[in-house]
């Protein structure tokens, strides 16, 4: 008898392992489940979420479908009615049982965008980026202290990172004939960052948007982060939004432009950067960057500025006698020496008065 069952589940383990195995490597699970109306008719029902995917049958405008909580991982580029969209495939179900994967752009989610935009978001980033995205959303509500807040802005420069990384990747996946498809969407499901088109049209990257900073640093217990999110202002003042180049720069192409020495702007931050060094130890890494770059942006021999010498020297020697403590050794020796260099440019190599064409 024990032979018998032996050779009994022998058996059974050959025929199982026989058994088609779903294949789940261009699926993401998905928590919602939601029920959608297809808005095109003979909108394809496919096995896979992909265009290479069979067709099951074809559903007609007003039939509904069941999402069963899968997205395929990767958004697909279609033209449809003239226009070019980019939408996630979904998993769903009909009302007569049918199982199949369809194209979200066949969908009415309008009663359902919430919950839509979750289910796109999860097919562009993927779910671990998407999970992190969630985390820093959960976080932001919970923001009570300016120490919190410097530590969650420091979080949210590394997600930064991440969703850069990846929507660089995506751009040029996503790039068709008809260039690159609009994913401005990404404004209102991505709190905290704004999404733009850099490297002439043709990436789309995450930049922090400090108006919705401002709103969250009011919420703590005092002004501190306050002070520091208005310097991000400061130095990013078009728009609130931060940018590749900062308000000491005037950009005349997509990857360069001219400082603005000589208008007062680099004085007005460094002095708000001290002033605030001053009250507070908060954002000291962040501030010094800040500190840095404006030094660069003076001493470094490849810049070339807008401004005519007279406003420059002036508003350079203004900064030399600032309180000297600011400043290390190093920067103030570099500092003079390029006060020297402003008194005989075309000596040194500098471009200046740029805005007259010299």
């Amino acid at each position: 008898m024990f032979k018998n069952w032996f050779l009994l589940a022998f058996l059974m383990a050959i025929l199982l392992s026989c058994q088609p195995q779903q294949k789940h490597e261009d699926v993401v699970q998905y928590e919602n489940v939601n029920r959608y109306f297809v808005q095109l008719d003979e909108s394809p029902l496919r096995t896979a979420p992909s265009l290479k995917g069979n067709i099951v049958t074809k559903l007609k405008a007003g039939s509904s479908v069941y999402h069963l909580g899968e997205v395929g991982r990767e958004m697909t580029v279609m033209i449809l009615d003239s226009l070019q969209i980019c939408e996630p495939w979904l998993r769903v179900k009909t009302e007569k049982g049918a199982e199949g994967w369809i194209y979200g752009a066949r969908l009415d989610h309008s009663k359902e965008e919430q919950l839509y935009s979750e289910v796109r978001l999860t097919a562009l980033l993927g779910r671990d980026l998407k999970d992190s995205l969630d985390v820093f959303k959960e976080k932001s509500q919970w923001i009570s202290t300016p120490e919190a807040f410097e530590n969650f802005y420091h979080r949210a420069q590394t997600l930064q990172d991440d969703l850069n990384r990846r929507l660089e990747q995506v751009s040029f996946e996503l790039t068709g004939t008809q260039g690159i498809p609009d994913l401005f969407w990404l404004k209102d499901v991505v709190p905290g960052f704004v999404p733009q088109l850099v490297a002439e049209g043709t990436v789309y990257h995450l930049f922090l948007d400090f108006r919705w900073w401002l709103v969250l640093s009011d919420k703590t217990t005092d002004d501190r982060d306050d002070g520091f999110v208005s310097i991000c202002i400061k130095v990013f003042p078009s728009d609130s939004i931060e940018y590749f180049f900062p308000g000491w720069t005037i950009q005349t192409w997509d990857y360069g432009g001219h400082s603005l020495l000589g208008r007062g702007i680099h004085y007005n931050i460094l002095k708000q950067l001290e002033s605030y060094g001053k009250k507070s130890n908060l954002f000291e890494r962040d501030l010094s960057i800040f500190k840095q770059k404006i030094i660069d942006d003076i001493t470094l021999a490849e810049v070339s500025y807008w401004e005519g010498q007279d406003k420059i020297m002036a508003e350079l020697d203004s900064i030399i006698s600032m309180d000297p403590g600011f400043f290390t050794e190093e920067d103030l020796v570099g500092l003079k020496v390029r006060n020297n260099q402003f008194s005989a440019p075309e000596k040194f190599g500098i471009l200046i008065n740029q805005r007259s064409g010299e």
